[in-house]
């Protein structure tokens, strides 16, 4: 029985390599996501606070 692709040391590289990178992008997608949001929270708070003082 021959299987569609030879398990070398180097393809399952590849392959970890592939998960580590797209694990890599998840966490950094988190993190800006996280930033803007905190972004957001301070432009809302300036805006409000411009409000109350005018």
């Amino acid at each position: 029985v021959q299987k569609s692709w030879p398990t070398t040391p180097n393809n399952k590289r590849e392959i970890i390599h592939k998960n580590t990178t797209f694990k890599t992008k998840i966490q950094t997608a988190k993190q800006t996501g996280q930033i803007k949001a905190k972004l957001l929270k301070r432009t809302n708070l300036k805006k409000k606070a411009l409000k109350l003082l005018a």
